[in-house]
């Protein structure tokens, strides 16, 4: 990371607190926070203009060293997608790949499995595994068929019913874990099943099978419930991924991550670069899911700074991160950062406060935005998406050498868009989705 130390004058120019709240070490009567998780800030520029300007400021979340975990009892939900298009082998991997996962579960942990096709159906209710007679269950399992239509906003539905249906005693880990290969039937239907997850705090696993799923609707399921994505590209895969994902869960530290950003007084909050950040009453508020050990959000916010005297500290961003701990089901607590800056009117001061890291992290993830958009755009047969495809290279080529490979690999995308049998276009659809989605941390 590139900084620039300022002189004695200069040196009081980013403030950045960070406290715990919710408990204090050492009391008999409360829980003592775990302490694993961490959030700093950094601004753009440590000096800013005493004109008003426009402010970035980059907020890293993430986790201390925890050895190991005893995670809680987990709610899951398979929500597997049986329709016509998954006849042959993508079905028969499935199949196998939900009663592999039986295996890796606990007797304490609570499995559903839902099928959709031309309708949704709940093959297992909510139930303790423990309680479950596991040769019925795979023999239950043996028995989904691919038929049908893709009635994916009522499979995604009744996942979440069955998750809601048990609450959990003390911490519990909800998750959806969805499976799709085409288009749905309703696709505006689809959406709204994820806001109600998201206020349910149960975040959805989307995983994309093949090359004809949404891969823009999965995605912004993962966004919206604060979950993840995944491109499962050939069916043999399946097993693995379902593996992958339950393993990350037994990684858990904290749960129902929010965060609250306000700004200083005068201070406008534009967005979080690249995330579904609409201000509301000023602040705006992110549902960020479950955190697992080793897992990393940077964030970059935008904002909008007022005039402001020389020499007088302006007071930015005040930013609250609240959660659950997942590790000894401790109760919840909070971290805090406040950012401010120095007011300047010489040019060269602010210039040597510069922090490139902060810049750099806020172009990728405006350029994974604008392939996001350029995604969706080849989908409603929009000609501009090669302009937004060029758009997002060229915010690669302006965030440095280390975005160089990103860059070469969108233009030849765009290429093969425009060119290649409609296969190959997904497939290459498939991978530049998957690579923005990672690089914003879904």
């Amino acid at each position: 990371m590139r900084t620039k130390r300022l002189g004695l004058s200069l040196r009081a120019t980013l403030i950045a607190t960070m406290v715990a709240v919710g408990c204090f070490r050492g009391t008999a009567d409360e829980p003592e926070d775990p302490g694993v998780v961490r959030m700093d800030g950094t601004l753009g520029y440590e000096v800013i203009r005493a004109e008003g300007s426009e402010v970035l400021a980059r907020l890293h979340i993430g986790s201390e060293d925890v050895g190991e975990i005893r995670r809680p009892p987990l709610n899951l939900a398979l929500v597997l997608d049986s329709s016509g298009s998954m006849m042959g082998d993508p079905i028969d991997r499935v199949r196998e790949a939900a009663k592999e996962i039986l295996g890796i579960l606990r007797e304490d942990d609570h499995l559903s499995v839902v099928v959709f096709h031309s309708e949704a159906e709940v093959l297992v209710p909510n139930t303790e595994l423990g309680d479950i007679d596991l040769g019925e269950l795979r023999a239950t399992l043996d028995g989904i068929e691919a038929r049908g239509t893709t009635e994916l906003a009522a499979g995604l539905a009744a996942g979440v019913t069955q998750i809601a249906q048990w609450p959990g005693e003390g911490a519990t880990l909800k998750r959806v874990v969805l499976l799709g290969d085409g288009v749905p039937n309703s696709p505006t239907a689809v959406l709204p099943q994820a806001v109600r997850a998201a206020q349910l705090g149960i975040p959805i696993t989307a995983l994309g099978l093949g090359l004809e799923y949404d891969e823009v609707l999965m995605g912004q399921l993962a966004q919206t419930s604060g979950g993840t994505f995944t491109y499962v590209e050939e069916p043999d895969q399946v097993l693995a991924v379902f593996q992958r994902e339950v393993t990350r869960l037994e990684q858990t530290i904290a749960r129902g991550l929010q965060l609250r950003l306000r700004p200083g007084p005068g201070v406008e909050l534009v967005e979080v670069v690249g995330h579904p950040s609409q201000p509301s009453g000023g602040a705006i508020a992110l549902n960020l899911g479950d955190l697992t050990a080793g897992q990393e959000w940077s964030l970059v916010v935008k904002m909008t700074a007022p005039e402001r005297r020389v020499g007088a500290m302006v007071e930015l961003l005040d930013a609250t991160l609240a959660f659950q701990d997942a590790l000894g089901d401790a109760g919840a607590f909070e971290r805090r950062v406040f950012l401010g800056a120095r007011a300047s009117d010489d040019d060269a001061t602010v210039e040597a406060s510069r922090n490139d890291d902060v810049h750099h992290a806020a172009l990728e993830a405006a350029a994974a935005s604008e392939v996001l958009a350029a995604i969706q755009m080849v989908r409603d047969g929009d000609p501009g998406a090669a302009v937004a495809f060029e758009a997002a290279a060229a915010m690669y080529d302006d965030a440095g050498p280390a975005y160089r490979d990103r860059a070469a690999s969108l233009r030849r995308t765009q290429a093969v868009v425009r060119s290649a049998p409609p296969p190959e276009a997904a497939a290459a659809l498939n991978v530049e989705h998957e690579a923005a989605m990672e690089s914003q941390g879904y």
